[in-house]
């Protein structure tokens, strides 16, 4: 093996004249060899140029798919036969080599593939989770805009499921019902005058519109988000200028797992309605679920602008900073989950398991860089 290793690590090799295709592919035990290197190579302060030579030099066997497998099948290995000090510190490890590699634009996938599995290490419990929080009962659109914590509208970390912290749950967009607007028609009804025969067609109109809304809510209500679309897509035809058709129009696409379309939903409803905090949540949630981190930190950062004390907001943007490997960052977020709810779990072990990566504990609540 030696020999081998020897030609496989030569300068020649990144230039083509020994050709790794006509190699065997590398064994496990190659990989955990070239680990050592790596670890060995990153302690003596290599550069991402010397980062991305290491990996250019193991030619196709060394893509990423490859490295991918390997640390799936090495970090089951691990959690099945160590002990959870020897778990975190291999954990830890495979961390210090992801931060290393996120220095290179051109290995970021490497950086995310050796940090999922170091998290996972480090944890004993897999990847991140996506939590996200279901919502009961409908919105008062009046009192919506800044939905207090202490109401229904913002779930309570003593509400939340206790699987939401699993590490390979997938993100699902739940359901937002949020009402019709009431407009004067509707409003009191009893009080108006009998319609004529022949009703004014703007009356008309509305009461078609609530209609169709409420069978919307019923078919949500029973599971049938497709059939609550079609009926929402009905008063859209009729008025695209209800925020809240849109934002349960994306809701509903987010229980379906469409998170394309649910994310064109929730941006016309944000048009609509740019300080309504709960669509801005929801809206945070679906980029989360189609992994688009930094535009989900964004998103989560406006969340907070709109209602500084809404704990699940800092909770999942901790865990979009997590995502985006901004550690200390995250630290600071889960502290200000633990201020605002002291009893929250699920924010006291993603502190407890960033700072035994960082192997420093945060102070309280330092001031919050945003990061961006």
């Amino acid at each position: 093996m030696a020999g081998w290793l020897k030609k496989l690590f030569s300068p020649s090799q990144g230039r083509g004249q020994t050709p790794t295709v006509d190699l065997p592919p590398l064994t496990d035990a190659d990989f955990e060899f070239l680990l050592a290197q790596l670890l060995q190579g990153i302690s003596r302060g290599w550069q991402p140029d010397r980062l991305e030579v290491f990996i250019a030099d193991l030619g196709i066997r060394g893509k990423v798919t490859a490295w991918e497998a390997w640390l799936e099948r090495y970090s089951t290995q691990i959690l099945a036969q160590a002990q959870p000090p020897q778990q975190q510190q291999v954990g830890t490890r495979l961390l210090y080599i992801s931060n290393a590699f996120k220095n290179s634009p051109k290995l970021q996938r490497f950086a995310r593939a050796f940090g999922d599995t170091g998290q996972q290490l480090v944890t004993g419990r897999g990847k991140i989770a996506i939590e996200i929080w279901e919502y009961a009962g409908a919105d008062q659109l009046a009192e919506q805009e800044v939905a207090p914590e202490n109401t229904p509208t913002s779930a309570q970390p003593q509400e939340a499921s206790p699987e939401v912290a699993e590490p390979v749950a997938t993100p699902e967009a739940e359901m937002m019902v949020e009402p019709l607007p009431e407009t004067p028609e509707t409003i009191n009804p009893e009080a108006s005058e009998p319609p004529t025969q022949e009703a004014p067609e703007e009356f008309t109109q509305e009461a078609t519109i609530e209609a169709l809304f409420q069978t919307g809510l019923t078919k949500a209500d029973q599971g049938d988000f497709a059939g609550a679309i079609a009926a929402w897509d009905e008063v859209i035809e009729i008025n695209p200028t209800i925020s809240a058709v849109w934002h349960n129009r994306g809701s509903a696409f987010g229980r379906l797992k469409q998170y394309d379309q649910a994310l064109e939903s929730l941006k016309q409803a944000i048009l609509l309605a740019p300080d309504n905090v709960l669509i801005w949540r929801d809206h945070s949630y679906v980029l989360m679920a189609l992994e688009q981190w930094q535009a989900a930190l964004k998103s989560w950062n406006t969340t907070i602008e709109l209602q500084e004390d809404l704990t699940e907001a800092w909770y999942q943007r901790g865990l979009t900073l997590e995502q985006l490997n901004k550690l200390e960052n995250a630290q600071i977020n889960y502290r200000r989950v633990l201020h605002l709810a002291p009893d929250f779990a699920q924010a006291q072990e993603r502190l407890e398991a960033i700072e035994a990566v960082l192997n420093a504990p945060s102070s309280p609540l330092p001031t919050d860089p945003w990061a961006e």
